[in-house]
Formats: structure tokens, C-alpha cells, sequence
């Protein structure tokens, strides 16, 4: 009597490296597309009030921006008188693609990448490339601001 043979074992395709140019180019194109869009966008103010105070501190309004029922983009401004610095959050399928730091966000949208003060790419809930147009060194724990970044536009979804 033979013994059945035993089923040989199932490779998963290994999942194509990403190029990072190419990326990165694509969600600037797609940044490019939403700030081009805007104001054919369905637009959401929500007072950081009651929120939890991390960002109630920090932040006084959220603007969230959807495109056939999707967000796309969320932008929070801070308190008048504190601060200037602002955040974008860009979107696409529910997934973060971008964040933009302004330490002086209260300027013209949709600036050109070599205008704006940093850039974070990320692909997969994770950071992938970031771009700094500062001398500002980041000194934390974490690898970079990126990463508290992908953690508060999940918050914020």
C-alpha cells in the first residue's frame, strides 16, 4: 500500500518592489488633482471642540474634503494667534498617500512641491519617502514626523 503524496507547498507571488520615483511622482499628481478639484468637492467643517485635547489644543477647525463620497482631503488650521503651521492629508481609496506640512499654511493651496515646507509619502500605512525644503532637524523617538502624521489622518478618518 502506498502512502498519498502530500501536496506540494503554495508560493505566494512575491509582491512586486515599489519603485519610489515612480510613486512619488503619482501622488503628486494626485495632489495636483484634488487641489485642482476642490471646489467641485463636498466640503465638511467640524469645531475641534470636544474632540480629544491633543487636538483640541492643537487644532480649531477640520476641513474635510469628499469626491463622490470619499475623502480625499483633510486639512486642520489652528488657533488664531498660536500657531500658523498646517497640515494636509491627501487620499485615495481610504488610504493616506501624502501629507503636507506648512509651517506657514495660511498661504495659497496647492503650491508647487518645491515651495512646500515637507512632503511624506507613504504607501501601505507605511512611510516611504519624505521631501524637506527646511534646515529644521527632526529630533523623536519615532523615525520622523511621518509616522505621527499616518497615525493622526487615521484618527481623523
Amino acid at each position: 500500500m502506498t502512502q498519498p503524496e502530500a501536496a506540494a507547498p503554495v508560493e505566494e507571488p512575491a509582491q512586486p518592489e515599489l519603485d519610489i520615483e515612480e510613486y512619488t511622482t503619482a501622488a503628486d499628481q494626485l495632489r495636483a488633482q484634488i487641489e485642482g478639484a476642490l471646489e467641485e468637492s463636498e466640503r465638511m467643517e467640524l469645531s475641534t471642540e470636544g474632540l480629544r485635547g491633543q487636538i483640541a489644543q492643537k487644532w480649531s477647525t477640520i476641513h474635510f474634503y469628499k469626491n463622490d463620497g470619499n475623502i480625499v482631503r483633510i486639512k486642520p488650521y489652528p488657533h488664531d494667534g498660536i500657531s500658523s503651521r498646517t497640515e494636509e492629508f491627501y487620499f485615495a481609496d481610504g488610504q493616506l498617500i501624502l501629507a503636507v506640512v506648512e509651517d506657514d499654511g495660511s498661504g495659497d493651496r496647492g503650491k508647487e512641491k518645491e515651495s512646500i515646507d515637507k512632503i511624506y509619502y507613504f504607501h501601505e500605512g507605511e512611510v516611504v519617502n519624505e521631501m524637506h525644503n527646511t534646515e529644521e532637524e527632526e529630533y523623536s523617538i519615532r523615525k520622523s514626523d511621518g509616522e505621527r502624521l499616518l497615525q493622526e489622518a487615521a484618527e481623523y478618518m
